[in-house]
């Protein structure tokens, strides 16, 4: 007799694929010139301050300053051009077994960006906390208390201290948006798409039926979603209730700042994916990169141009990468050897970059968080 599928370990399953690269972000084995670098060591920090001797970026004038790269921090989100929300280790925690190995729990923490900062405690917990999504004015942080590749939310007010918590809804790690100044959105393990507001309110918007959800992207009053074996992307609009299937083969999607045109990140052969852009129905328009992965894809405040991490066969073509989305020049910002599976960050301004990179090293898995700083126009 034939035994009929767990829906729900097949979903944990697929979940722990999807998100491997975005927990861990998986070593490259990648080889190069090294920039010149000095690094300066502070109590409390490290800052590595790489010079860079290219001189433009793009031919709008953007030029790099500095590049500097925060050790031992998982960047998340600006505050403003000063401040970034970030995950670090406690080490006032007492370490746990996670996934066979001890280590001190994640917490979240406020990380200035100048040389010699140190990190201002958001969040205690005995657990890890992070995967953080900051509202849009910037005074709620929606967050997740994490048990390896899911966990339950956490709504923090940044002005009281106070948090509502989710703990009756179990949720994939790496998900979630805000969809306006109250009100987050997230995929559950049930293939339900759910909306919440500041008080832990609870409310299923779209229902998929064995679809694991994931995905999710916010462009005003429409909401994307990728969803099904074939990755299809869909278009929820919440005003009309309705959905609609705009394209197959989808890893991640992230609309323009004003909902014109999406950045998709498409499977391109057996072992490929190609960044492209689109107008907001799918149809394509252009392709601006390809490779083996491409993660963090961000669109710039002014909707110019498209940041992302790139790795690709050849030993430079890994790394932080620009793509103007006009022209579809592409510019190499930093080489590295690791890769990166967390969202590439604009600064409010548009005048820094931020991305988050892993690699192994002696206790584990060993994060770092690269700030790019272009210079005053």
């Amino acid at each position: 007799m034939m035994m009929k599928a767990n829906p729900n370990k097949m979903r944990r399953s697929a979940l722990a694929v999807l998100t491997t690269a975005a927990l861990l972000s998986a070593v490259a084995c990648a080889s190069g010139n090294a920039p010149d670098r000095e690094t300066v060591e502070k109590p409390g920090s490290k800052v590595t301050v790489v010079e860079n001797k290219q001189e433009s970026v793009y031919d709008t004038g953007l030029e790099i300053d500095k590049v500097s790269t925060l050790e031992g921090v998982r960047g998340q989100e600006w505050l403003d051009e000063e401040r970034i929300v970030a995950m670090a280790p406690n080490a006032e925690q007492p370490p746990t077994a996670t996934e066979g190995e001890q280590r001190q729990p994640f917490n979240l923490y406020i990380r200035a960006v100048a040389e010699g900062s140190e990190l201002e405690t958001l969040q205690a917990s005995p657990s890890d906390t992070g995967f953080a999504a900051l509202s849009p004015d910037k005074k709620h942080l929606f967050f997740k208390k994490t048990e390896e590749a899911t966990g339950f939310g956490r709504i923090l007010n940044l002005e009281t201290g106070a948090v509502t918590e989710l703990d009756n809804i179990h949720i994939p790690a790496t998900e979630g948006a805000w969809a306006d100044d109250s009100t987050v959105i997230f995929p559950t393990l049930e293939g339900e798409l759910m909306q919440v507001d500041l008080q832990g309110k609870a409310t299923v918007v779209v229902k998929e039926k064995d679809k694991f959800i994931r995905g999710l992207a916010v462009s005003g009053a429409t909401w994307y979603y990728i969803a099904g074996e074939n990755q299809t992307l869909f278009a929820y609009d919440k005003e009309t209730k309705e959905k609609k299937a705009v394209a197959e083969g989808i890893d991640w999607v992230v609309p323009s700042p004003d909902g014109s045109r999406l950045a998709l990140v498409k499977r391109s052969g057996q072992a490929g994916v190609k960044l492209v852009l689109s107008d907001a129905g799918g149809a394509e328009q252009k392709e601006l990169a390809s490779g083996t992965q491409i993660f963090g894809t961000s669109w710039s405040p002014d909707g110019q141009t498209l940041a992302y991490s790139l790795s690709a066969e050849g030993v430079e073509d890994q790394g932080l990468f620009m793509s103007e989305a006009e022209t579809g020049k592409q510019t190499s910002l930093v080489s590295t050897r690791d890769l990166a599976g967390d969202a590439v960050r604009w600064s409010p301004s548009g005048k820094q970059l931020m991305m988050t990179t892993s690699s192994y090293g002696g206790q584990g898995i060993e994060f770092k968080t690269t700030i790019v700083r272009f210079k005053d126009q």
